[in-house]
């Protein structure tokens, strides 16, 4: 049943981009959809596959799961510094439905940019006044549905659809409003050592064109292919992604990759660079977990040779019935490992480790499992 249902929902998804793709795109937006997470910054939007240990944000693609019954607050702040002082914050709220697993999110995304100072002169070149307009101002207020994860063989697949609604004004003048969507698909395939995965994602198409003043825009569609790989003998602890972004109408086109790194359950380090028009940019961060706060940094380097900097704080609140799923999942999976089904076994822990990265029972278990199916 499971099954169906979640042909009949990318079947859905199909039907409806097909009608929601514009024949031509321009600049307008492609700034206001930029990530300003500290976490997808330092891995150059590169995660858009996700692994048995690192779930990658629900802006870059919608195949996300949770366990049943789960609920899951997420409320985060971004400092960035570079050209300009610029802030950010998110919203998540998550809730999974008991009856066939489908998780919802709904989520919230606010940015502001610098000020733009400008001085108006007289006709003997005197200054008149001096003033200043916020250079941008966006928001994003989305719904994202991914049904429950799929076990075909040894392979968790999931998929997903995020709707979004988009507020956008530039210099204080310009406004524009407008619909968008994503979709995409992951793959996990756990019995590939390194595991390896397999994600695309259709991000930002629209239903129709729209308007900055007298501009007229076409949404900036992106499709992204990424693989992941985990558990890599000599980098046990290390998730790296590898990425190809395309515009769907334009020729904007360019690779990045990601490299994350668990130092310890509280510490996470994180390296990314960027190939795009014959430049080359880099970013490095990292993640420290203070009881239910993470604090993240990120520094990036652009075509320019302008230094960024981003620093935020992330508070989570996650129910109890959550973790007690997640135990009976677990323990599943030792049953099937001391019965000697592997196969098994490495589903049960990676699912677990798909919903809490912080699991190193889990880990370690995958690990020895790998060993053992050399």
């Amino acid at each position: 049943m499971n099954k169906l249902f979640t042909f009949i929902f990318v079947l859905i998804n199909i039907l409806i981009l097909s009608k929601m793709l514009n024949a031509a795109e321009t600049a307008g937006l492609q700034f206001v959809l930029l990530t300003h997470d500290p976490k997808t910054v330092a891995l150059m939007d590169s995660c858009v596959s996700q692994t048995t240990r690192t779930s990658f944000p629900v802006e870059l693609t919608p195949a996300v799961n949770t366990v049943n019954n789960d609920i899951v607050t997420e409320l985060s702040s971004t400092y960035l510094r570079g050209l300009s002082d610029s802030y950010g914050y998110s919203i998540k709220l998550t809730r999974t439905l008991a009856y066939n697993g489908t998780t919802f999110i709904f989520w919230k995304t606010g940015y502001s940019a610098g000020e733009i100072h400008y001085t108006k002169l007289d006709k003997t070149g005197k200054t008149v006044f001096e003033d200043s307009v916020n250079a941008e101002s966006s928001g994003v207020t989305a719904l994202t549905l991914s049904p429950k994860l799929l076990r075909v063989s040894t392979a968790l697949i999931s998929t997903g659809i995020t709707l979004k609604y988009v507020e956008s004004t530039l210099a204080q003048c310009c406004t524009v409003n407008t619909l968008l969507a994503d979709t995409g698909i992951n793959c996990i395939f756990t019995q590939i050592f390194p595991i390896f995965s397999l994600g695309i994602t259709l991000n930002n198409a629209g239903f129709n064109d729209y308007s900055y003043d007298t501009i007229k825009e076409s949404p900036p569609t992106l499709l992204r292919a990424a693989v992941g790989l985990q558990a890599i003998p000599f980098l046990p602890d290390c998730v790296t992604t590898i990425a190809y972004h395309k515009g769907v109408n334009s020729n904007n086109e360019w690779y990045s990759a990601g490299c994350e790194n668990r130092v310890s359950e509280k510490l996470l380090i994180r390296f990314g660079l960027k190939l795009y028009d014959g430049y080359t940019t880099y970013a490095a961060g990292g993640s420290l977990r203070i009881r239910n706060f993470v604090l993240d940094y990120t520094v990036n380097t652009t075509v320019n040779g302008t230094m960024m900097h981003r620093a935020g704080i992330n508070y989570s609140i996650s129910s109890a019935v959550y973790k007690e799923t997640i135990d009976d999942i677990y323990n599943k999976g030792v049953e099937y490992f001391e019965s000697g089904d592997y196969v098994n076994a490495s589903i049960m822990f990676a699912e677990v480790i798909t919903k809490t990265p912080e699991h190193a029972d889990a880990v370690r278990m995958l690990t020895i499992i790998g060993g053992k199916l050399k």
